[in-house]
């Protein structure tokens, strides 16, 4: 049985001003990678400071998938052109979705929230990430126009070290080194292995409800 060499089909990576990178991967095998049916093996990967969003791999004895987030899914393989779209969609979509959502709830709405979430991951949407707090003043007090000046100064400049992010912002480095330390903690920043801190997110919005009128 003559084999043919392996053949480099795709080979393209972009780095976005965000500081995420795309890259796609693919090769050409002289068989299928076991348990895939068709000769090819691909690697599709968007993400951000060293955190997948977006992946579709087919790595051998695992066969095609994706994953969107933490969630892992089985993938349908039918064409090239085919795996490409679903790709730029799910990066399109993961980008229009990106969002941190902060708001006041009463105690013990995680679990509501949580449901809620869990059905809409089973129709494929991808969550947003929620953040509550019982009071108005406890999230302003974690909140404050400092710490949200610093998200949107990180969100502005990508990835970067809290040095540099406090260069950025022209504010005193022990002062932001506080500052990002409780936002990570808050979820609202992440941290790669090479200590690079980045905002996941493409907005926040703040969710404050007024008290109904009697």
């Amino acid at each position: 049985m003559q084999y043919m060499p392996v053949v480099l089909v795709v080979r393209t990576k972009e780095i976005r001003d965000d500081g995420s990178i795309i890259e796609i991967v693919v090769w050409e095998l002289s068989e299928p990678p076991t348990p895939s049916t068709h000769r090819y093996k691909y690697r599709l990967y968007y993400g951000s400071a060293g955190v997948s969003r977006v992946r579709y791999d087919n790595e051998r004895g695992k066969g095609d998938h994706r994953h969107i987030g933490d969630r892992e899914e089985h993938y349908v393989f039918t064409t090239l052109e085919q795996l490409l779209e679903d790709f730029r969609r799910d990066v399109e979509n993961w980008r229009q979705n990106m969002k941190a959502i902060i708001e006041v709830a009463r105690k013990g709405s995680i679990f509501r929230t949580a449901a809620q979430q869990l059905a809409n991951s089973r129709q494929g949407r991808t969550p947003d990430f929620r953040l509550s707090f019982e009071s108005a003043r406890s999230l302003f007090a974690e909140l404050t126009p400092a710490r949200l000046d610093l998200l949107d100064t990180l969100r502005r400049v990508g990835p970067c070290s809290i040095y540099a992010l406090a260069k950025a912002a022209e504010r005193n480095y022990s002062n932001v080194h506080t500052d990002v330390s409780r936002l990570e903690e808050l979820g609202l920043i992440e941290r790669s292995g090479d200590d690079a801190i980045s905002v996941p997110f493409e907005s926040v919005e703040i969710l404050v409800p007024l008290a109904q009128v009697a």
